[in-house]
């Protein structure tokens, strides 16, 4: 499409400080956000972008977290699904925060989009086994008396058996995504797809302290 005589500068005279907040409109809405996919992909949109501060804040409440932009320079309120008390929160990987729900689930959570991805059962992983009571229900709140190997509830799992959880990439741009989770006992690692069913345990593995995701493989 021709442009008018005496129309205003194109795209290549625009100042740098105003590219960077037309690319931030990425975090605006699911149209904003297709359309900037589209621009990374013709590789005119920056992939990388200075990080935001998690926290979170009495102000906002229980339904809402705090974030501070170290561009900006300045805080936001991000809304959330649940209250924030309700999820055990374990860390962020590719902008995304990682939680584990009163079922000791993990859950991933876009706080730009609001988007929720849920990752497979934490009863799907290796050296889990379920405890039923008389009428072969879950129980939610087993006897640890006597109990070998060590008993949990479905509350207090999550805070003793989730050491780390990364992804390999964004589940936003990448269907193929692979989240890595470094867990108890002895710092064991295991992985699943985005939408699978089931946790792998990688056996040959050796106690993990940090993992990270290159190209595809396991540091």
């Amino acid at each position: 499409m021709e442009t008018a005589a005496g129309a205003g500068p194109g795209w290549p005279e625009l100042p740098m400080d105003m590219l960077l907040e037309i690319l931030r409109c990425a975090a605006v809405c699911t149209a904003w956000r297709t359309a900037y996919r589209d621009l990374r992909r013709r590789g005119i949109a920056a992939s990388r972008q200075t990080p935001c501060l998690i926290y979170r804040s009495a102000a906002a409440g229980l339904n809402a977290i705090g974030m501070y932009s170290l561009s900006d320079q300045r805080p936001y309120t991000i809304p959330i699904p649940d209250p924030i008390s309700e999820q055990h929160w374990f860390g962020s990987s590719h902008g995304w925060l990682i939680a584990a729900d009163c079922r000791s689930d993990i859950i991933l959570l876009n706080p730009i989009t609001g988007r929720r991805i849920a990752l497979p059962p934490a009863t799907t992983m290796q050296h889990v086994t379920l405890v039923l009571n008389e009428e072969g229900i879950l129980d939610k709140d087993p006897s640890k008396e006597h109990s070998e190997p060590d008993t949990y509830s479905l509350e207090e799992y999550r805070r003793y058996m989730y050491t780390k959880l990364v992804l390999s990439s964004n589940p936003s741009s990448d269907d193929d995504c692979i989240p890595m989770l470094i867990h108890q006992p002895y710092d064991q690692l295991s992985f699943a797809k985005v939408g699978g069913n089931s946790w792998n345990w990688l056996a040959v593995i050796p106690s993990l302290t940090v993992s990270t995701m290159t190209d595809g493989s396991t540091r």
